[in-house]
Parts: structure tokens; sequence; C-alpha cells
């Protein structure tokens, strides 16, 4: 069975949860009243009438984000009852359906390269990888102060013995991560990076996820040595044979 916590964790573990979803929710609902506020005083000036899409814009982002983070929370319960069976799956379609997800609510202003050999790749996983796909994604977007964010993913295969995996590189152009906080990036705890933002939830049920898949997952600096270049994702999942 596979288990994410020891017996003795499980105080430590719903106490982390509930702050932790305390703390995202109440900074939703925080962005969501603040929009609402601003659209109800620019909405009838002629002269800030343009700002009310883009506040729309955020309120709809924020809704969405919302709902994810109620269902993490729910997929974390899952993964704890050892109820997401594993099967052959294919990679390609599924990323395609998380950058469709993340671009809707950001138009024009994430640029996507994607280095991929072949057109279809098959791992043993399950239709969750697209949240994997879809928590990196949003991390690289959520914590990046560039006015285009540039996000590459890189696909290859690789060897480890006898076993065989499905290589993905998720880089991206954001604030980076420096070394002492990537040693808890993973961990149940809030992560504030350089921006301030938290990565909540997402990393913890992708690094959750991952394991489940038998697969690993990492960060490194997109250029070797700084961090503040921006941050690469190294994602390996087992090849479906």
């Amino acid at each position: 069975m596979f288990e994410i916590f020891n017996s003795d964790d499980h105080l430590e573990r719903d106490s982390l949860l509930s702050n932790l979803l305390i703390h995202d929710l109440n900074q939703i609902l925080q962005n969501i009243r603040t929009s609402s506020e601003l659209t109800d005083l620019y909405i009838n000036d002629p002269k800030l009438k343009h700002k009310v899409k883009g506040l729309l814009g955020t309120i709809k982002q924020q809704t969405a984000r919302g709902f994810r983070l109620i269902s993490n929370v729910h997929k974390l319960s899952q993964l704890e009852k050892d109820q997401l069976n594993l099967h052959k799956i294919e990679v390609c379609e599924l990323l395609e359906t998380a950058i469709n997800f993340v671009k809707t609510p950001l138009q024009d202003n994430v640029n996507f390269n994607i280095n991929a050999p072949f057109t279809e790749y098959y791992v043993n996983a399950n239709s969750l990888l697209q949240d994997v796909f879809e928590n990196l994604l949003i991390n690289a977007v959520v914590h990046n102060k560039n006015e285009i964010i540039k996000i590459s993913i890189k696909v290859s295969e690789l060897n480890r013995g006898k076993k065989k995996y499905l290589k993905m590189e998720f880089m991206d152009n954001g604030v980076g991560i420096d070394d002492v906080k990537k040693k808890n990036l993973f961990k149940l705890k809030t992560i504030n990076l350089n921006n301030g933002k938290s990565m909540g939830f997402g990393l913890f049920l992708v690094k959750n996820l991952v394991d489940s898949y038998k697969g690993k997952i990492w960060v490194e600096d997109k250029v070797k040595g700084n961090f503040s270049k921006g941050s690469n994702f190294i994602l390996l999942i087992p090849k479906a044979k």
C-alpha cells in the first residue's frame, strides 16, 4: 500500500494542511474581494472602465485557483487512501490540455516552447499526471515578474540501469529558487519565494503523485550557478512497456 505519512506524522500533517488551506483560501478570497470592489468603482468611470476587463480576468483566475485548491486537497486524500490505479497513458495529450488550461486566463503573456522528438510518449501513470503538469506550469507563471513569461518544455528518454524513464524538463524565466529553499520545496509547508508568493499545496501534491508513479522530481537552476535566471523542474516518469 502506498502511504504518504507514518502514523506519528498525521497530527502534524493535518495541522499543516489546515493552516495551508486557510492561508491560501484567505488569499484567494481577498484577491476576489479587492478586484470586485475596484470593478464597482471603475465600471461607471469612462476614464477607468478599460481596467474592468483585467479585474474580471483576475476574478475568473482566482476562482479557478480556488477550485484547484479544493481539488488538490481531495487528491491528497485519494493518495493516502491508495485509490489511484496506474496504467499505460499517453503524455503529450495531457501536456497539451495542461498548457491550454494555463494559457486561457492569461491570454497572450505566456510563451510556450516544446522540444520533443516524437508526438507520442507512453508512461505508467494515470490521468492525474495532468495535475502534475498544470501545477508545474502554474508555478512557473505565478512566480514570474516578467511581462512576457517564457516556459520551455524539453522531452527526452533516459535509461538508468534496467529502468527506462521519460524525462521532462520544465524551464522558466521566473524569480528562481535559491539552494536553501530547494531543499524544502516539495515538503508540506509554505515555501515563500522572492516575490513573496507561496507554493502552497501544488508542489507537495506534485511530489506525492510522482512518488506514486515510482518516478522522480527535482529542481535545478536553469542557468547553472545563477538561480535568479529561472528554474528547471526535472521530472522522470517510468515508461510503459
